[in-house]
């Protein structure tokens, strides 16, 4: 009996994973076929400029060094019963942790007019810049916002980052820009 129900348990989730690639994959798709449909423009890397930073972080920690939300319920201590008694996931000590930032410039260049721009990502700055290198271009795709009466008034680009694989490093919206 016993065996059953650990096969039935291995088998849900087996199907959950599944279920969850699934669900990645046809966004990934929609967002690829999204893509396909917008204008785009090549930015050439040579002419991106990246600023690199660090920064010191106090971040509460568990026994295991494992980040901590101080805004959990169970921060303190654990949720009730033996519970209690675990060190996983209960605030132990603060430690420094070092963190890395870039701040890109780039200019885009799109019919006859360039428009600056500048963002911060989360990584740190030689990495960037090798990956840049290694990409050469960085592709911008053009997305069109319309008034009402469908007239296009706004411009927004989309960089695509993709390339890094880093997860939260993916498709960075600019800013709008008016167009005259």
């Amino acid at each position: 009996m016993e065996i059953y129900i650990i096969v039935i348990f291995g088998l849900i989730a087996i199907g959950l994973e599944w279920s969850l690639r699934l669900g990645q994959k046809k966004q990934e798709r929609e967002i690829k076929a999204y893509l396909q449909t917008l204008e785009y423009v090549d930015i050439d890397a040579d002419t991106i400029t990246v600023d690199g930073t660090s920064y010191v972080e106090s971040v509460p920690v568990d026994v295991y060094d494992t980040e901590l939300d101080p805004n959990s319920p169970n921060f303190y201590r654990g949720t009730g019963g033996t519970s209690d008694f675990k060190f996983r996931d209960t605030f132990h000590k603060q430690k420094d942790f070092t963190r890395f930032k870039s701040i890109i410039y780039l200019t885009i260049p799109y019919r006859d007019r360039e428009y600056e721009f500048s963002t911060t990502l989360p990584i740190d700055q030689t990495t960037l810049r090798m990956r840049l290198y290694l990409q050469k271009k960085l592709r911008a795709y053009i997305q069109w916002c319309y008034d009402d009466d469908d007239s296009p008034n706004e411009i927004q680009f989309l960089l695509d980052f993709r390339f890094m694989n880093e997860d939260e490093i993916t498709l960075v919206p600019t800013d709008y820009y008016r167009v005259d």
